[in-house]
């Protein structure tokens, strides 16, 4: 019985009907079949009973089901541990981070951090913030940037917070110069702008407006910054986004930004609890902490 077999048998259980199963795998129904059948016969029990179109299976393959999933839950967590020795052998670090934090970070951080350390390779990934705290959890890298909130599974050192802003059209009455902070009740009836469900912000708005009972005209989403930017140039429009995202878009006259209160963006380095950090994962979060020390501050007064 080798891993091909585990894998076919275990979908095939999990389909109940071999065309399913082989579209699944992929492969032939035939060669499924074929499989199956040579397992059959290596472990001298009938796995499956056919009814009509559907296969039902029998008390063995319910054990072997078992012995799969665990063989398969650890098999994956031998090759995990492989790629942890992997990147120890290699001085390596594989870094994760949720969108956006790397350039809020800048190419300096990096080049700061290789020139105190030679000799540690770092290779990147950005994702969205939902997909990035999975990753981390399946193990897919050792160590993140994850944003606020952050998940109780993982270790986390929190380097920056700051509220959000909000981009309003420079006509609409909300952009007062008066106005230093928007709340969520003046956004009652507004079309509002924001990044979609796999980052965290969509979730703590609609959270937000059900508290508070506010009810927006339309919640519209975008994983573009500048579109969210354009969508608030129409009046009665407002879009999400972060302090240095706005800074970017300040000689542009026609929307302005306010902070708004009650959602803040912030980030964090993290590592999954009862993971053992290598030594050159423990000097990148001593570099983390060290070089938020002296280098973020709060930009929550960037209203204009």
């Amino acid at each position: 019985m080798n891993n091909n077999q585990i894998r076919y048998f275990s979908i095939l259980y999990e389909c109940r009907q071999l065309s399913l199963a082989a579209r699944a795998i992929p492969m032939s129904h035939q060669g499924l079949s074929k499989s199956i059948a040579k397992l059959e016969a290596e472990l001298g029990v009938e796995l499956f009973i056919e009814q009509g179109s559907l296969l039902s299976p029998t008390r063995y393959a319910d054990a072997l089901y078992d012995f799969c999933s665990e063989y398969l839950r650890q098999y994956n967590k031998l090759l995990v541990e492989f790629k942890r020795i992997d990147t120890q052998i290699k001085n390596e670090i594989n870094l994760g981070a949720s969108t956006g934090v790397f350039g809020f970070l800048g190419e300096n951080f990096f080049k700061a951090f290789v020139n105190a350390n030679p000799s540690i390779k770092i290779s990147r990934l950005e994702l969205p913030d939902l997909v990035c705290d999975t990753m981390l959890k399946n193990n897919e890298y050792n160590l993140a940037f994850t944003v606020y909130p952050f998940d109780p599974e993982f270790n986390t050192v929190e380097l920056f917070r700051v509220e959000r802003f909000i981009w309003i059209s420079a006509e609409d009455p909300l952009s007062a110069a008066d106005k230093n902070e928007i709340t969520f009740s003046d956004l009652e009836g507004y079309y509002v702008g924001t990044m979609g469900p796999s980052f965290k912000n969509y979730t703590d708005l609609l959270e937000k407006f059900e508290s508070e009972k506010i009810t927006p005209a339309r919640i519209e989403c975008a994983s573009e910054m500048l579109w969210l930017y354009q969508y608030a140039q129409t009046v009665q429009h407002v879009s999400f986004t972060v302090p240095h995202i706005a800074e970017f878009f300040k000689k542009e006259r026609s929307v302005v930004a306010r902070p708004i209160l009650g959602i803040p963006w912030g980030f964090g380095i993290s590592w999954c609890k009862g993971c053992a950090l290598t030594e050159a994962e423990h000097k990148f979060v001593d570099f983390c902490v060290e070089f938020a020390a002296k280098n973020f501050k709060s930009i929550q007064k960037l209203a204009y």
